[in-house]
């Protein structure tokens, strides 16, 4: 335009299709209005006259051990310790990340985020505040020297509203220098910096939570206000996160107050009742304590990170009932249910070669190759079986229902019970021909000797009194008869009775047995 030394580039009207579908958003032109900045100087002094020695790193060396972090964000829980397993479980259904991420942990309650994708560290920067058990996640983008045990409370990215300013400053350069006046411009909402559909100035700022927050910034003539997103607990008194301006000690030095505050007895994480306790004398309550207690350790509660303990209502005892309340809100890893190895499956046909061939894939290792035999066999009855325990379930249930609803019977839903396939064959051996004629065969001198001298000498003596030890001393005499009564009992399913009478003797159940059905019968 005329009078003007700089000619501003002119703002290529779009579509609102076009604004969400813009090539902006994609991964590749994802850009950061500021770079990492290296706070710290990479100049070594000399310490001349020191005894400790010194190791000087050229900056070359230098550069190419800070490449593999420059991507790398710190994370810190504000004024909460999680355990690292309860942590990546949170965060993982926190972010809902497209790639993978590796979590390192640093100390002193610091963690180091690697991410295989720039999305997804975009999203993890950009789209907080973050809060895991209701305290905020501090995301910091990764400096060189960074030293975590005197490292300050770390600095977090937020967005930051103007609400009610005019279109005309919804330019990348004025929403800039609004962002450096509350800390580091990170990102402008696109939408809102191309006046499409905004109402609203909208920035992406890196904040440092030790200096005081601006709550307002003078543009013109007017006072604008500066909205923080999802940062609830902002003192404007004296400009620090953590509190309101009621709870300022700034506030409260400066207007002490002359009336006793009422304390507050209750533990934060006791729910319903607070005593566990309670003695009354002629129906009326005369001391209430808290006694019982849940005592368990850091496993439990990387196991069970949502637990609760609630105090229920009494009703005989003047005990509480305490109830546990594991609230399993976090879905376990496949990979971390127990192998069950099912007996069954030995009896299909298709088990040994899955087993061979698993086996030899990993021949240097027994325990490598029990694992490749593992992962092989729960592959095989996914394709094979699917979920046996659910399909038993869905089973038992309409079962039950048949049995509930006997009248009926004659429905679509019992016909089409009765159309199911009996694939018996998949799950019961079935006999072959061989096995069938092995089965018809007569039996040999030799397999009717082996039973008997197998059979202990002095046992089962019968009404005649002759044991297997009578058989046993004269076996040439009477090998032909017992072998001829025991392929004619084969043959005609039928035998003499009197060879199979025996005595019983009845041994009572208890000591004061008095009926035949308190008697366990024995056969000697």
């Amino acid at each position: 335009m005329e009078g003007e030394n700089a000619p501003e580039e002119e703002i290529q009207r779009k579509s609102w299709k076009d604004t969400v579908l813009s090539p902006s958003l994609l991964p590749g032109n994802l850009r950061f209005l500021i770079e990492v900045e290296e706070e710290d100087s990479d100049e070594e002094e000399d310490c001349e006259g020191n005894d400790i020695p010194t190791i000087k790193i050229p900056q070359e060396l230098k550069e190419k051990m800070r490449k593999p972090w420059r991507k790398t964000l710190i994370i810190k829980i504000l004024g909460r310790t999680v355990a690292y397993k309860t942590l990546i479980n949170r965060v993982t259904n926190l972010w809902k990340l497209e790639g993978e991420f590796e979590c390192i942990d640093l100390s002193y309650g610091f963690y180091a985020i690697k991410f295989q994708n720039m999305v997804d560290r975009a999203k993890v920067l950009m789209e907080g505040p973050w809060k895991i058990m209701d305290h905020y996640i501090t995301v910091q983008r990764w400096r060189p020297n960074f030293v975590v045990a005197s490292a300050s409370i770390p600095s977090t990215a937020v967005w930051i509203h103007i609400p009610g300013l005019p279109i005309e400053y919804f330019k990348e350069s004025v929403l800039c220098n609004l962002g450096r006046l509350v800390g580091k411009p990170l990102k402008i909402d696109y939408h809102i910096a191309w006046s499409t559909r905004g109402r609203f100035a909208r920035i992406c700022v890196e904040i440092d939570l030790n200096t005081p927050l601006l709550s307002k910034v003078h543009i013109g003539n007017r006072v604008y206000n500066i909205e923080y997103e999802g940062l609830h607990s902002i003192c404007f008194k004296c400009g620090v996160v953590g509190h309101r301006a009621t709870d300022c000690l700034v506030n409260q030095m400066e207007n002490p107050s002359t009336k006793e505050t009422k304390k507050e007895t209750k533990n934060q994480d006791q729910q319903d009742f607070i005593f566990t306790w309670t003695r009354q004398h002629q129906g009326k309550v005369i001391l209430q304590e808290r006694l019982d207690r849940l005592l368990y350790n850091i496993d439990m509660v990387d196991f069970f990170p949502n637990l609760r303990v609630v105090t229920l209502t009494r009703i005989y005892s003047d005990h509480n009932p305490i109830l546990v309340n594991t609230d399993l809100e976090i879905p376990m890893d496949k990979d971390k249910h127990p192998f069950r190895f099912e007996a069954a499956w030995l009896t299909h046909e298709e088990f040994k070669m899955v087993f061979n061939s698993a086996w030899d894939r990993k021949k240097h290792s027994l325990v490598d190759e029990i694992e490749e035999v593992k992962h092989a066999i729960i592959s095989w009855k996914d394709s094979n079986f699917g979920n046996i325990f659910k399909r038993k379930k869905t089973l038992t249930n309409r079962l039950q229902g048949i049995q509930r609803s006997p009248h009926y019977f004659h429905s679509n839903f019992l016909q089409d019970l009765e159309k199911l396939p009996m694939n018996y064959d998949r799950f019961i051996p079935i006999l072959n021909e061989e096995d069938k004629l092995n089965l018809n065969k007569q039996v040999t001198m030799e397999e009717v000797k082996e039973a008997l001298f197998t059979m202990k000498g002095m046992k089962a003596p019968g009404p005649d009194d002759i044991r297997p030890i009578f058989y046993n001393q004269n076996w040439d005499t009477v090998k032909n008869t017992l072998c001829d009564f025991a392929n004619m009992a084969l043959e005609l399913g039928k035998m003499d009775t009197k060879i199979l009478r025996t005595f019983l003797v009845l041994i009572p159940k208890h000591a004061t047995a008095d009926n035949i059905t308190q008697f366990f019968p024995i056969s000697l």
